[in-house]
């Protein structure tokens, strides 16, 4: 099978670890970056191509992708960003994913919003040779890795100064690697947040990240995450701003349960949510849907 996928590839973009997890099954991809991307060029040779793949739907006119999928390819969006009523991304995607076979992304369990389209679930995913947890000085209570890009994270963020030891870190983008688990060794509670924490199976790629990092993690329950993480053995989940406060001060003190939580979390992250086993669930998807 001969795959090309259009996407951003720097040395931590999530399509660079699909793309080399997928050449590990035996695959040849071919990597474009959008930026650079021939358009003529790329149609003429798409043919060539058993399946096209790309987590930028968005970027190109409709026209491309409808004659890329003419030449013969399976044509995938792959991405992994919340589209709907998200500063008009819905329209700005949806024109472009009717040409596509196949959508695969991570912005919850419902279809609403992709009426006719053949659309899948598949969640984010952890490189366990990347993020496994490092041996640290713990200098905070607890912190924040991500953009402060929402009122509700401000305020989040800013009451969780007023109270704690806090650190906010990665907000220049460039938290990642062996930077993101010296930060969660770095901090004795890592509190998670997502962009919507109300649509059931939407949650951050830093779910994955910070446990596979060792991470005693708090999180927003959102609905279905217990479908895949176990409440006070994985990471302990959280209801509220108060209930997240109240969870702070009641695990503080409590070192040697946190260190047990943190461990077990670790490794399930790094044995069941690994982009080996995304990979292997993409594949499945394929041979379901297509």
């Amino acid at each position: 099978m001969f795959l090309a996928f259009i996407g951003c590839f720097s040395k931590w973009h999530t399509e660079t670890e699909i793309c080399t997890y997928l050449e590990l099954t035996g695959r040849k991809v071919d990597r474009f970056h959008f930026s650079s991307l021939d358009l003529e060029k790329f149609k003429n040779r798409a043919g060539r191509y058993d399946m096209v793949i790309t987590s930028l739907p968005q970027v190109f006119p409709p026209d491309f992708w409808r004659e890329v999928s003419k030449s013969g390819p399976s044509l995938i969006a792959w991405y992994f960003d919340w589209i709907k009523n998200y500063h008009g991304r819905d329209k700005d995607y949806l024109l472009r994913l009717k040409e596509f076979d196949l959508i695969l992304s991570t912005d919850g369990f419902e279809n609403n919003v992709y009426q006719g389209l053949n659309r899948q679930w598949l969640p984010h995913a952890c490189d366990p040779k990347v993020y496994f947890p490092v041996e640290g000085k713990q200098f905070y209570d607890a912190g924040f890795i991500g953009h402060i890009y929402s009122p509700y994270r401000k305020k989040l963020i800013e009451g969780l100064i007023k109270k704690y030891n806090f650190a906010s870190m990665g907000l220049n983008d460039n938290c990642w690697g062996p930077t993101y688990a010296l930060s969660c060794s770095q901090v004795k509670i890592m509190v998670g947040d997502n962009m919507r924490n109300d649509i059931p199976g939407y949650w951050s790629d830093r779910l994955y990240l910070s446990l596979a990092c060792g991470a005693f993690l708090l999180y927003p329950r959102v609905g279905g995450i217990e479908r895949y993480f176990t409440d006070g053995e994985h990471l302990v989940l959280y209801d509220s701003v108060d209930d997240l406060y109240q969870k702070i001060d009641y695990w503080l003190p409590r070192e040697d349960e946190r260190r047990r939580i943190a461990l077990d979390g670790s490794a399930h992250a790094r044995l069941n949510h690994s982009w080996q086993i995304r990979v292997k669930e993409f594949f499945d998807i394929l041979e379901r849907s297509l």
